[in-house]
């Protein structure tokens, strides 16, 4: 079932999900709990992740397919939806970024996240998405975090970091390359946060699949 969300107008500020969802725990700064994901997530060479999304903002409402990969430190990102260009393809490493939309339409920057916004309009922090999506933060920048476990089956995980809040729930585990290793990672984030013009945006994502085999 694809995800749904309202329209919003104006300048209608977007509600937080955290202190709703969230008991009472104190915000902490101490990284320990990601230090070891975070270190095994940036020496990991390939991953294939394929979710939905749902993005709301006072420019409406976009529900989008993502096909997502990386591999040799490239990325390469199929979002599929109502776009205003059709389907768009993003690739990027640390030379740059290209996106392409199903005309051929070549476009070229130095960050995925604004050039995807300039050219659709649909506001996804990639860079730092590119951590989240593992529910770590988003290496050398500070954050903030808060760890709920009621029991085995109720572990949600808030992060703070570049003006965004982050909501991991319904974790489920992972087969990884790796002998003995799996990932633990959640099927739902909730992130909230604004645009480049400083507009508020709420991003749900669901995961469908993770796939950690050589994309080759």
């Amino acid at each position: 079932m694809a995800l749904t969300a309202v329209f919003l107008s104006g300048c209608q500020t977007l509600p937080s999900t955290v202190d709703k969802q969230l008991p009472d725990v104190s915000w902490s700064t101490n990284s320990e709990p990601f230090v070891v994901d975070t270190l095994r997530l940036i020496k990991m060479s390939d991953w294939r992740y394929s979710g939905k999304s749902a993005v709301r903002s006072i420019h409406g409402n976009d529900q989008i397919n993502i096909d997502w990969s990386f591999s040799d430190s490239a990325h390469s990102i199929r979002l599929f939806g109502p776009l205003g260009v059709g389907a768009v393809k993003i690739e990027y490493d640390s030379y740059g970024v290209q996106m392409s939309d199903n005309k051929g339409v070549v476009y070229s920057g130095s960050d995925p996240r604004a050039l995807l916004y300039d050219v659709t309009g649909l506001s996804l922090p990639l860079s730092s998405l590119q951590y989240w999506l593992f529910a770590v933060p988003e290496p050398g920048a500070k954050f903030e975090y808060r760890e709920y476990n009621s029991d085995s089956t109720d572990r949600q995980l808030f992060l703070r970091q570049h003006g965004w809040e982050i909501n991991f729930s319904e974790f489920v585990e992972y087969s990884s390359e790796e002998p003995d290793t799996q990932w633990v990672l959640p099927k739902r984030i909730t992130a909230n946060g604004y645009d480049a013009e400083g507009q508020p945006v709420r991003i749900k994502l669901f995961t469908k699949s993770w796939d950690f085999a050589p994309q080759r």
